[in-house]
């Protein structure tokens, strides 16, 4: 194989996880969203009916759960901003430095993608742990107000 062939190989590879990285983060941004949609149209239901340790509980968590979610997505729509200035750079400049400016971008990308890559397993599990312990705390509640009958 030669290294044209090769080249085109890596390119296809890494066009086609970039595409089903980039969909895996959309379709998790958009769970994680209804989830809180969900949880947030329990408790406007059933808030009235909590103790307040339980609203002060549950009101923590899903709000330690939504500020991380919402720090990390404004996190990466502003990586996503910076890249593309950079690519804007590369369209703008000569043609004398579109090579160096390419190449700087692509090890850019694989230190961000790297960096991502790391963070999102401690970010999406601190996000779906803090918004599930709310979410228990809400189900223990509306269990405990049914088992004892108060209506």
């Amino acid at each position: 194989m030669d290294e044209a062939e090769v080249k085109s190989r890596q390119d296809f590879l890494r066009e086609l996880y970039l595409s089903g990285y980039d969909k895996a983060m959309g379709f998790m941004a958009l769970i994680v969203s209804a989830g809180y949609a969900g949880a947030f149209t329990v408790w406007d239901h059933v808030q009235r009916y909590l103790t307040y340790c339980e609203r002060m509980s549950a009101g923590a968590l899903f709000t330690a759960s939504l500020l991380l979610f919402v720090g990390w997505q404004i996190r990466g729509q502003w990586v996503l901003s910076r890249q593309q200035m950079k690519v804007s750079e590369m369209v703008a400049a000569p043609v004398a430095d579109f090579d160096a400016l390419r190449e700087k971008f692509r090890v850019d990308q694989v230190r961000v993608r790297a960096g991502f890559q790391r963070q999102l397993p401690w970010v999406f599990g601190a996000t779906v742990t803090l918004g599930g312990i709310g979410s228990l705390v809400l189900l223990f509640a509306c269990l405990r107000h049914l088992w004892t009958g108060h209506v």
